[in-house]
């Protein structure tokens, strides 16, 4: 599972909290983190394509996307679901 956040996002301290749970949870699939240095909640429709995070992030999850691992694919609800909680 491929979690993502903002540096100076107000949820990411919430976000990593999930991502260091699962990685120590023992659940079997891979988990990676990644985050937007110095950018902030939603960055990327702020700004998009115009900007070397938002190309860094578009780029990791066409990565993430492309990966021959269908499981950790499968799994993106959860990090959609992440991205939910922190809007609340």
């Amino acid at each position: 599972m491929l979690v993502c956040a903002a540096e100076k996002d107000l949820g990411t301290p919430r976000c990593r909290a999930y991502y260091e749970a699962l990685a120590a949870s023992g659940w079997g699939g891979a988990a990676e983190w990644f985050e937007s240095e110095g950018e902030e909640h939603v960055f990327f429709l702020a700004k998009p394509a115009s900007d070397r995070a938002v190309a860094a992030l578009m780029d990791r999850l066409v990565a993430f996307f492309t990966a021959s691992d269908a499981t950790d694919r499968d799994l993106l609800i959860n990090a959609i679901a992440c991205w939910q909680i922190n809007r609340l």
